[in-house]
């Protein structure tokens, strides 16, 4: 219990603050998803969050705006936001 408390603290020191929330939030998001890709339905062994709606465009870290990808579909997502933003 001391040496996981020892990393926890650990990490804090290295990571900023925001980046410990997004580690929360990733895992929870892949936990609620029961790690399936949400386009595909597979189990991915490093699955992926993906935003809804982007960040940049008002979205936000909340539950509701993510959901767990496989690398894969994830980057097809990203492939034909880029082509329709090009467009």
């Amino acid at each position: 219990m001391a040496s996981t408390l020892a990393a926890t603290n650990a990490q804090r020191r290295i990571l900023p603050p925001y980046a410990i929330t997004w580690h929360s939030v990733r895992k929870a998001v892949i936990r609620r998803d029961n790690g399936v890709c949400g386009i595909c339905g597979k189990h991915p062994a490093n699955p992926e969050v993906h935003h809804k709606t982007p960040l940049s465009e008002g979205g936000s870290n909340k539950l509701e705006n993510l959901v767990t990808l496989c690398h894969e579909c994830h980057q097809k997502i990203h492939r034909q936001m880029s082509a329709l933003q090009s467009n």
